[in-house]
Parts: structure tokens; sequence; C-alpha cells
């Protein structure tokens, strides 16, 4: 099989899905958790993150979330919810409870998260200082990473990684799946192009010659519109989507040229 790194491109479509559920379980935790005053958060996505601190909740196959913030947050929305202010509760003597609060109420959005974008529950979360992996954000990795303010200056990191991102993604009933091989022009030793139906792109799928007969290479996920495979010195090969299966970029072929 050709060796290629993780790839997964989303469509429109689904990423609006997927900021639907993001957004959704945003709404239930604020809903659960905060004052009715609270302001809604203002959400931008984010390719550096930084943050003091990580909450991390894994709910197996690599399906993870990172929340990252810093310790004032923690402490802002603990004493919010001790009816405290930072320095009113330090001098109160209970800076203890408001950052046992603040960390149990950030916890309880990590596990949010997974139910609503995978409808699975994570491991017991767990802090600690690692942050998204640098691969994370490379362009076509799939991960979903975001930074989120609450109030001004105390911004979170919300990072989903690649393999959550895709058990989000809305399921599809797309046709069967078929060997790229079946296409014979798809073997030669030649560059491929990946043609959109709103421009071109060139995407590295490896040297197509190093298929084997029945070697397949297929696709779970489905983008809004299907691509032209086509050489580099012919005509369309077929239409295809891309995305990953497991750790593997993929392709699938949706129909005839």
């Amino acid at each position: 099989m050709v060796e290629v790194r993780p790839y997964l491109v989303l469509g429109a479509s689904d990423q609006r899905f997927l900021l639907e559920r993001i957004d959704a379980a945003l709404a239930a935790w604020r809903e659960d958790w905060l004052p009715g005053n609270t302001p809604e958060f203002r959400r931008e996505p984010v390719s550096q993150p930084q943050a003091e601190r990580w909450l991390a909740a894994d709910a197996g196959e690599r399906r993870r979330v990172l929340l990252g913030c810093s310790s004032g947050w923690i402490a802002e929305v603990g004493a919010l919810l001790t009816a405290q202010t930072p320095n009113a509760a330090a001098a109160a003597g209970v800076p203890e409870l408001a950052a046992q609060v603040g960390e149990a109420v950030l916890k309880g959005l990590a596990v949010g998260i997974f139910r609503y974008c995978s409808g699975t529950a994570p491991a017991k979360p767990q802090w600690g200082e690692e942050a998204p992996p640098e691969t994370w954000a490379r362009p076509g990795a799939g991960a979903a990473i975001y930074r989120c303010e609450l109030s001004p200056g105390l911004p979170l990191i919300l990072a989903l990684s690649p393999e959550l991102v895709a058990a989000s993604l809305r399921k599809t009933q797309g046709a069967a799946r078929e060997p790229l091989v079946a296409a014979w022009r798809a073997i030669e030793p030649c560059a491929v192009i990946v043609e959109a139906v709103v421009g071109e792109a060139e995407v590295e799928l490896g040297e197509l010659s190093q298929l084997a007969a029945g070697d397949v290479i297929v696709l779970d996920r489905r983008l809004d519109d299907p691509l032209l495979l086509r050489l580099d010195i012919g005509d369309p090969v077929g239409q295809i989507h891309l995305g990953t299966a497991g750790e593997k970029k993929a392709v699938q072929v949706v129909g005839p040229a």
C-alpha cells in the first residue's frame, strides 16, 4: 500500500455540522454551570494554541479533547460560582475551594464536548502540561482548534483531535466502495492532480504505481462535492472524495469521470 500521512478534508457542511456540535456543547455547559447573565463565548480558530495548564480527556482510538487555560481562568470561574471575586475569595481564605470548583467546571466541559461530538464519554479527564501536537495544526491534519473567550483576557483553548473530529461528523450513505485500481490509468507512474469543482489543488497521494492488484484505498467520509481525479498528462480518471481511513490519507472512488 502507498504510505501516506493522515489527511482529512472537510466540506462546508461538515464544518458547519462540527461547529454546531461544539457550540451546542458550550451552550449546554454554560447553562448547567454558569450564572444566567454569563455572556456567550466568542470563538475563533487558532493555529498556535498556548496555555498555562492543559486538561486532557481521552476515549481511546486517539479520540481526544484538550482544554487549555491559565490559573487565572480557573480562579475566575471558580470564584464566580462560589459568589466571590478572586480577591475576596483569597481574603476569605477559600481560594482552594474556588480552584477546585473551577477545575470541576472545566472537566464538565471536556466530558460534554465528547458526548455532544461523538456520543461517547471519555475516561476521567487529567491535568497535565501536554499541548496539542504540532501535527494537529498542519493543513489537512483534520484537528479542530479554537480560542474561546468567556471574558476579555481569559481565553480558553479548545482542541479536538483529528480522530474525534472524524467521529463527530455526520455519517453519510455513500456509494459502494470500489478499488482505486479498478481505474487502470490510476496506476501509471506519474503525478496525480486533484481538481475540485471551484479550482485546482495538488495533493500528495504517493506514487500510485506502488499499488498492487487488489489493494484498496477507501474513505469513510465524503466531501460536499466529488473531486475529479486525473493524471497530469491525461483525462479524468474518476470522481473521488478525500478523507482519512484509520491513520492513512484515503481516496474513495464514487463514480466514473
